[in-house]
Order: C-alpha cells, then structure tokens, then sequence
C-alpha cells in the first residue's frame, strides 16, 4: 500500500504556472502518477502534449480547459479526459484558485512523455522563484 500526504510533498512549478505536487509516481505496472495542482488566480499551463493520456478532476473553482482545437468551461466535479497527444492548456480567469488532481497512463520516467509546447515557449522562471521563496501561497495549508 503507497499512502501520501499532499501536505507533505514540496511543491514545484510545471508547466509554466502551475504548481505541483507529483503524490504518486510509477511505481504500480499500469499507472504512471498522480498529481495535485494548484493555478492561481490569472495563471495558466502552456499548451503541451504527452504521449501519454491524462484525466483532470477539478475539486474546485473554474475556468478555460482546451483539448486538441475546442475550449470548455469546467468547474468543480468535472472531470476532463485528454486523448494521447492531444495539446491540452488549463487557464484559471477566475479571481480564484483552481484545484484538481491528475492522473496519467501508461508508465514511463522523466520527461520522454513530453511531445510538445507552443512554439517560442519560455518557462515562467520569476513565477517558479517566487514561488520556492514563498512569495505565492501554495494553498496547502
């Protein structure tokens, strides 16, 4: 049995705004991990693709899900299933947080599941500072 705390696993920042916490990682034959991310109010993930598939459930608030060439709205309770290598973005344009878990399938390491970012995409290193010195609440309390 794999237990895990999000209160105990330290954030980082992926995908340009979003911050992380991976809470499962590969370790079961059929399930690559489980992740609980936090976009803040205004914050986005840059557009990507994984060779992978992904499920988002978001817990709370709301925004903009793109898959492939069609946008939704989705809020709490909605669950979002990204076919693999579709290019998929979250956008929080809400002045709340959103809050959701992922899961991806099938297994691998590192980032050999990446396919693609927008091209000219640049990380959002001042967010990712700022988040490690604590300057942006995490929402883990």
């Amino acid at each position: 049995m794999m237990v895990e705390n999000v209160r105990d696993v330290k954030p980082h920042v992926a995908h340009d705004q979003l911050i992380c916490r991976l809470l499962l990682k590969g370790n079961l034959k059929e399930f690559h991990g489980l992740w609980h991310g936090i976009l803040k109010p205004g914050t986005h993930t840059a557009e990507h693709a994984h060779l992978y598939e992904e499920f988002y459930f978001i817990i709370s608030g709301d925004g903009i899900m793109t898959v492939g060439d069609e946008k939704r709205e989705v809020k709490a309770l909605d669950v979002i299933a990204i076919p693999s290598g579709a290019k998929h973005g979250l956008l929080n344009n809400t002045d709340g947080d959103i809050t959701y878990i992922c899961a991806a399938a099938p297994p691998f390491r590192g980032d050999e599941g990446m396919l693609r970012r927008d091209e000219g995409y640049k990380p959002d290193s001042e967010f990712k500072k700022m988040v490690e010195e604590g300057k942006i609440d995490t929402g883990i309390k």
